[in-house]
């Protein structure tokens, strides 16, 4: 049997070490790269009112990344980190965000996604955005079998096309 490997959570010593390692903006706490979550500063996650919902959003993350390894849509490896976090708070108050309607809209989130120079609120509707995307999956089949087919992320080149009960991904997202 295949020994884990140890997680390795590597805490920054100041905001300048964090954001040359990280490339990120001050408000992202922390964040995955290559095998290890990286954080800012002890100081700065003190300030913060849920140290042990961003730590298991950020395990969700390593863990797609060990099953799908790197084709998961970001999209979908956003959504579903909030959704086993325990981050539901954006399904609540959700009722004004328009979700992407095709593929071309979803492309653009992605973009915004995989892109650095969004500003903190553009980066909480679309971190939005993708929670409601996996809910939307999520409620038509389950959390269960959604994670079940991870792992073909790996060698499937077109995401939405997977299936979960006769239904693809594009089908269950773009009803």
């Amino acid at each position: 049997q295949k020994r884990a490997r140890p997680i390795r959570i590597r805490i920054c010593a100041d905001m300048q070490k964090y954001r040359l390692r990280s490339g990120r903006q001050w408000y992202v706490a922390a964040v995955v790269l290559d095998d290890e979550i990286v954080t800012q500063p002890a100081r700065s996650l003190l300030k913060l009112a849920n140290l042990e919902n961003l730590l298991a959003h950020e395990l969700v993350h390593l863990h797609i990344k060990s099953v799908a390894g790197r084709n998961c849509p970001r999209w979908l490896d956003e959504g579903l980190a909030q959704w086993l976090a325990g981050q539901k708070a954006g399904l609540a108050d959700s009722a004004e965000l328009k979700l992407p309607g095709n593929e071309k809209e979803l492309a653009q989130l992605e973009q915004r996604l995989t892109s650095s120079n969004s500003s903190r609120e553009e980066m909480k509707t679309d971190y939005k955005t993708c929670l409601l995307l996996v809910d939307r999956i999520i409620r038509q089949q389950s959390i269960e079998l959604l994670l079940g087919v991870l792992s073909q992320l790996k060698t499937h080149k077109q995401p939405l096309s997977i299936e979960l009960n006769g239904k693809t991904l594009k089908q269950m997202l773009f009803k």
